[in-house]
């Protein structure tokens, strides 16, 4: 009878728990790579060898963005 009382009151306490969610909307921020046309890939590869292109969405709270580089070779970092 102990085991039965038991695995209800897990029952319930692993359902209460899964219930108190936090309703916070998922975040608009995110980087994603952008579709080209084709005048604007031959753009990129006649002015450079090596380019990133990335489109970045953010919510107005942010009101600037830091972008840096790293560079590695053979798994080291180059300074």
């Amino acid at each position: 009878m102990k085991k039965i009382y038991l695995s209800i009151i897990l029952s319930l306490l692993s359902f209460s728990l899964v219930a108190c969610k936090a309703d916070e909307p998922k975040s608009e921020n995110n980087l994603s790579v952008p579709e080209l046309t084709a005048r604007e890939k031959a753009i990129l590869e006649n002015s450079s060898e090596h380019s990133f292109l990335i489109d970045f969405n953010v919510d107005d709270t942010y009101k600037e963005i830091s972008v840096w580089v790293e560079k590695y070779e053979f798994g080291k970092l180059v300074e």
